[in-house]
């Protein structure tokens, strides 16, 4: 039996339905070699928007997320040797639409800061961010998956930035569920 070919049109309507949350990845890697009596630029900041993500295990703490291989920044986040994941707040299309024009040799400004012990720039406004060791690498043809272990990690209590069917959403509360209070002490983290 001859397999018909799927038609790639169907194929990525049919995953357009699906809601996903967006997510910036910010990483640091370094520069080799460096310039003569240069000291200061040991590394480069390097930022992408990951194709997909999704939590992988609590014990030890792992996530996952892919990046397209056509992405100027692939070959840095491949050898880089951690990263930072951004799940966007719904107030910040802005900074999805210009994460790979932000990749400066540093991120400033008053909502970023540098992870105290990793040095990764940290958005501090974001629905939440993962300080990640990246572990594994994994080769997905047109795609690289990338694992992190999670080294610190917070949220804050806003909504996240949602894609579905090509537009921008904000969610909302499902009228059966209310919503759920969070702790302050898990919400400062």
């Amino acid at each position: 039996m001859s397999a018909t070919p799927l038609d790639e049109n169907r194929v990525r309507q049919a995953f357009r339905q699906f809601a996903t949350g967006v997510v910036v990845v910010v990483g640091r890697r370094s520069v080799s070699p460096q310039p003569a009596g240069d000291q200061n630029n040991a590394t480069r900041t390097i930022v992408a928007r990951a194709r997909a993500f999704n939590s992988l295990s609590l014990d030890p703490p792992l996530l996952l997320w892919i990046l397209d291989k056509a992405s100027p920044s692939f070959a840095d986040f491949k050898a880089s040797t951690a990263f930072a994941i951004h799940i966007l707040a719904d107030d910040q299309q802005a900074l999805m639409h210009h994460a790979e024009a932000l990749a400066k040799p540093e991120l400033s400004g008053p909502d970023w800061s540098a992870h105290p012990e990793l040095g990764l720039p940290i958005h501090g406004r974001c629905a939440a961010w993962f300080a990640c060791d990246h572990v594994s690498y994994f080769d997905a043809d047109d795609h690289g998956i990338f694992v992190g272990e999670i080294r610190d990690c917070a949220f804050n209590e806003r909504r996240p930035l949602v894609h579905c069917a090509g537009q921008y959403l904000v969610p909302c509360h499902h009228p059966a569920h209310p919503p759920a209070t969070v702790p302050v002490a898990l919400a400062t983290g």
